[in-house]
């Protein structure tokens, strides 16, 4: 027989990643959120866990400035989502990632690495802007219960940032992906209160969605469906038709044959992330209705996969919904006139 004998020391391991762990979960559950950052401010510590080093350290605010700018910036750009309990007073960082991108007329589907490349004077300043202006109430409040404080504390405030002790250290990094999930789970919870959006938990994730090839598409339209003229405008779209998702793609952040389109250089533009007005919608719903009218034998694999959930009906319903919640969460709606 084997006897397995737990050192002194390793039970105190044990019993002390269940303290952080705790106070973790006490933050969480009945900590008072009136945004993400206390969210995005876990999530940090557990990108911290995956640094290697040991020792007590002090993480300062302008490193964690650039993991902020990081995890808002698709939220701000590209997916629109509001992050704050009050409409309009989104959290700051927020606020200066919509600067940049007017300052610079930059695309929502401008990646964060692009702008740092291209702009790099700018987004330093812009990092340099949150570490001066976004901590002054997460980084003391953080572990705050009502009147009391979630014990054992994950860091200590530091003149330069946050003191995170030795012990500490060695929880985020051996916990590190454990945190991380926790947070992004009570972030989308959190979330929910203000957005239908879809696959809200990928993009709090951070997914890097990638964007379909829709040639098939394309082909599909033109020489099935014998469309030539632009969906919005009906003007001419060639020699170069545009493939334009009518709810935005950064709201359903999918491509699918019910919510493609051909249109032209120019309506595709102006369009950019709204919804259009309800006639289109309208005419949106009689195009589906053809397509789901032909003989699956005609309509190509990947295509005949997107309507498989839709043959039995409730397709109108469904582009009705969202529309709806699209522009509930602010996208707008767009006129060609």
């Amino acid at each position: 027989m084997v006897v397995c004998v737990t050192s002194s020391r390793a039970k105190g391991i044990i019993r002390m990643a269940a303290d952080y762990m705790n106070s973790i979960a006490h933050i969480l559950e009945r900590g008072q959120f009136n945004n993400s950052y206390k969210f995005a401010l876990l999530r940090s510590l557990a990108a911290f866990g995956m640094k290697p080093g040991e020792g007590e350290t002090v993480i300062k605010t302008e490193w964690l400035a650039e993991n902020f700018v990081k995890l808002f910036w698709p939220l701000t750009l590209r997916f629109n989502i509001r992050q704050a309990t009050v409409p309009d007073k989104d959290p700051v960082v927020m606020r200066y990632i919509r600067d940049e991108a007017s300052a610079l007329d930059l695309s929502p589907e401008t990646p964060l690495r692009d702008f740092q490349k291209k702009y790099s004077d700018r987004y330093l300043k812009l990092v340099l802007k949150v570490s001066k202006n976004a901590f002054g109430n997460v980084i003391p409040r953080f572990h705050t219960l009502g009147r009391g404080r979630a014990t054992p504390l994950l860091y200590e405030t530091s003149n330069e940032g946050i003191f995170i002790s030795t012990n500490s250290r060695a929880f985020l990094q051996q916990n590190h992906k454990a945190i991380d999930l926790l947070a992004i789970g009570s972030w989308v919870k959190f979330t929910e209160k203000f957005t239908s959006t879809p696959r809200l938990y990928e993009k709090i994730q951070g997914l890097n969605f990638k964007r379909s090839a829709l040639k098939t598409y394309k082909e599909f339209f033109q020489s099935v469906l014998g469309e030539n003229e632009c969906f919005y405008c009906g003007g001419s779209i060639l020699p170069q038709p545009h493939v334009e998702h009518v709810v935005p793609w950064s709201f359903v952040a999918e491509d699918k044959v019910w919510n493609l389109v051909l249109s032209c250089k120019d309506c595709n533009s102006e369009k950019s992330s709204q919804t259009p007005t309800n006639s289109f919608i309208t005419k949106l719903v009689r195009r589906n209705e053809k397509i789901l009218s032909l003989d699956a034998s005609v309509i190509p694999s990947r295509i005949n996969k997107d309507l498989s959930e839709w043959r039995s009906g409730g397709l109108k319903k469904h582009i009705e919904v969202t529309v709806s919640r699209c522009r509930s969460d602010g996208f707008g709606t767009w006129s060609n006139l």
